[in-house]
């Protein structure tokens, strides 16, 4: 562990296997303070007293993100008991929770170009690069609130940063917000592991500079 101190720094993530499962491991290691899993019991459960306008901006989002993806809309039953609910409409949705909250992205996955296909093998027909899978509406609503959106592409093993003049990635070398989503694919790599790790050892590097 470093002996610079990450005790401030929130981690909001969705608890699932592969990357979100990494950043929680690795940013304990690191000495992370805190690390927020949403989940679809965020959406429904009356504790999280989530009013209708807010249910009314998840919904706008969510229904934003998949237009500006060009990927079909699945429903979500806002009124169900969680064990009825359309389960993968709610993990879509509770990903702007994970976004509103932060100040930054940070995504492990595959990006995938214009009129190339995907691991699971749709094609983009968006005009510009996505982000595979589920992770792709996370980084899709953040671009949608100019937040800083980090995806390191598995395809190349290289982190990257979306240019909003550009309208594209491009490489970088990021550091942490003190607030951030760390989040991604399930099918992450050991490279996507080293990528985790990399940006914590770099947000390390620059801090002991300040």
């Amino acid at each position: 562990m470093s002996e610079i101190d990450l005790s401030e720094f929130v981690c909001n993530s969705g608890g699932a296997n592969g990357a979100d499962t990494e950043w929680r491991i690795i940013g304990k290691e690191f000495g992370v303070g805190k690390h927020i899993d949403f989940k679809v019991e965020h959406l429904l459960l009356p504790k999280y007293r989530l009013d209708p306008v807010k249910r009314a901006t998840i919904e706008s989002s969510y229904l934003k993100a998949a237009a500006d993806l060009k990927r079909r809309i699945i429903s979500f039953d806002w009124d169900s008991p969680i064990n009825r609910c359309s389960y993968v409409g709610g993990l879509l949705r509770r990903d702007f929770l994970q976004v509103a909250n932060s100040d930054a992205v940070f995504a492990i996955g595959f990006i995938i170009a214009d009129g190339d296909k995907d691991t699971k093998g749709y094609i983009n027909k968006t005009g510009h690069e996505i982000v595979s899978g589920g992770t792709g509406y996370a980084v899709q609503m953040a671009i949608n609130m100019n937040k800083p959106v980090y995806v390191f592409d598995q395809n190349i093993n290289l982190w990257t940063v979306w240019n909003y003049e550009r309208n594209c990635f491009v490489g970088v070398n990021p550091i942490l917000t003190k607030r951030f989503a760390g989040i991604g694919t399930r099918e992450i790599t050991e490279k996507g592991k080293q990528a985790i790790r990399h940006v914590f050892q770099n947000t390390i590097k620059i801090l002991a500079r300040d």
